[in-house]
């Protein structure tokens, strides 16, 4: 099984500095897994909190059975292993990192994982976002893993966007 947990928190200028940036800088990065009788496969739980609705977090989940790519992710199992890779976009998005997929993290049987990256979007209009992965790779449903447990794997992508 593995679980998969995504944040998003994107803002504009407005929530870049006081009062407005406390209220983005308390968003939590960890959340309680909606209820779910996952066995196999692999469960999606995406978390948005954006300016426009004062960073109130808006939760979607889903199983995605044999996928083993979502957004920018791509995973594969390797050895007892699960190899997490990173397909970096440089379409209206800042600071440029590459166009290629970088394997960012391996995660073991029974251990969890944290990817963190943040970028200026620039399409459209200037934004900003910060995304976390927490990634659990194991046997067994704990619906607050996330909340608990310490992750084996940090990798912190973010730089300085202002």
């Amino acid at each position: 099984m593995i679980i998969i947990q995504h944040t998003t928190v994107r803002w504009g200028k407005k929530s870049r500095g006081a009062p407005h940036a406390k209220v983005r800088s308390k968003v939590p990065s960890q959340y309680l897994l909606p209820v779910s009788d996952i066995e196999r496969g692999v469960l999606i739980h995406e978390i948005r909190a954006e300016e426009h609705n004062h960073f109130t977090p808006q939760e979607n989940h889903w199983h995605n059975f044999g996928q083993k790519q979502y957004r920018n992710f791509t995973i594969s199992e390797v050895e007892g292993c699960l190899e997490v890779f990173y397909k970096y976009t440089s379409l209206g998005v800042m600071p440029r990192r590459g166009k290629y997929k970088q394997k960012v993290m391996c995660v073991k049987a029974g251990e969890s994982g944290v990817f963190i990256i943040n970028y200026r979007n620039t399409f459209g209009g200037i934004s900003y976002s910060q995304e976390t992965a927490n990634i659990f790779f194991g046997e067994k449903y704990v619906p607050d893993h996330f909340l608990k447990c310490t992750p084996v794997k940090v990798v912190d992508k973010t730089v300085k966007l202002y």
